[in-house]
């Protein structure tokens, strides 16, 4: 484990490719504490122009107004916020228009000494990369859980997502220190089937007892899983945009082998998620006011009929 300073300086120089004379927004939902502290003062070091602020009010959908135009000035964004904000400012508008603009948009996700060498992170983002080529190419992806559980997913050729935490290139955006997974948008109704999950859902945590999700051409029907589903349900709430199946993604990260009940639980090695909610900014066509994540540990997967063993990709 390194110390947060290291830390600090592989965010900063490996993940971000902070260069001198670039300009770096870290927008945080906390007063300066010693995480931005120590980030600051080291982009300074660097070189970097920095800008700090706070973040006030409720969560939102999108970032508050003066950030968003922050976000389109600088050349990296740093966002130091709860699991909410990084659930839906992953998938916000104001990230597609700075990433549109050259602009990298980083999430810190977990303590800066918790951050790998550079070189762990090279491997991991070359697994993203392999699986993302995987995705692209199928055509029908299939999830074998427990109790006799299949859930079949269409792709139809869309585009992956291979993210990791290096970051260093024009209009890149994810996670650090280490998140990693590679994703595709399946087609709105083209999902059918059971799946059951096991590991956690995201902003409800890990899950007490397995939770049964039933889908019919894309469309959540149905949440079986003692008091889980009915908090489940209460979360979706009545949109019918929140029951669409809008994810599906692979952890790629070797080094996590814990669950934890947290977004980063998604980058394990070996587990699967599906999301339910929005997927327009990353190759689908659903919009909704949530994107909410559920994971699967260690199902059987099927890529056209063939098994993948995740764990040797």
């Amino acid at each position: 484990m390194n110390s947060a300073n290291a830390g600090a300086k592989t965010i900063l120089s490996t993940c971000a490719g902070l260069r001198e004379g670039e300009s770096l927004l870290i927008a945080a939902d906390s007063d300066i504490d010693s995480v931005t502290r120590e980030i600051s003062n080291l982009a300074e070091e660097i070189g970097g122009q920095v800008t700090n602020l706070k973040i006030h009010g409720p969560v939102s959908r999108e970032p508050p107004e003066n950030i968003a135009r922050s976000m389109l000035d600088n050349n990296i964004t740093l966002f130091c916020v709860n699991e909410q904000r990084t659930l839906l400012w992953g998938h916000s508008d104001a990230k597609v228009a700075a990433c549109k603009k050259g602009g990298r948009v980083l999430f810190l996700t977990q303590p800066l000494n918790s951050t790998p060498d550079p070189h762990e992170l090279s491997i991991i983002r070359d697994r993203s990369n392999r699986l993302g080529d995987i995705l692209e190419k199928a055509k029908e992806i299939t999830l074998l859980t427990e109790g006799n559980s299949r859930l079949d997913m269409k792709l139809a050729g869309r585009k992956s997502l291979r993210l990791s935490s290096i970051l260093s290139s024009p209009g890149n955006w994810g996670a650090v220190p280490d998140y990693a997974e590679a994703a595709v948008a399946p087609l709105e109704t083209g999902s059918t089937g059971k799946l059951r999950v096991n590991g956690m859902i995201v902003s409800l945590g890990k899950v007490d007892y397995p939770v049964d999700l039933k889908f019919v051409s894309g469309k959540l029907v149905k949440i079986d899983g003692k008091r889980t589903a009915s908090d489940f349900e209460k979360l979706l709430g009545n949109d019918p945009t929140a029951r669409i199946l809008c994810e599906l993604g692979f952890g790629t990260n070797h080094l996590r082998r814990d669950l934890r009940g947290e977004f980063d639980d998604k980058k394990a090695l070996g587990s699967v998620h599906i999301a339910l909610g929005d997927n327009h900014t990353f190759g689908g066509e659903n919009r909704s006011a949530l994107h909410i994540d559920c994971l699967v540990v260690k199902p059987t997967v099927l890529i056209d009929g063939a098994a993948l063993d995740l764990m040797s990709v």
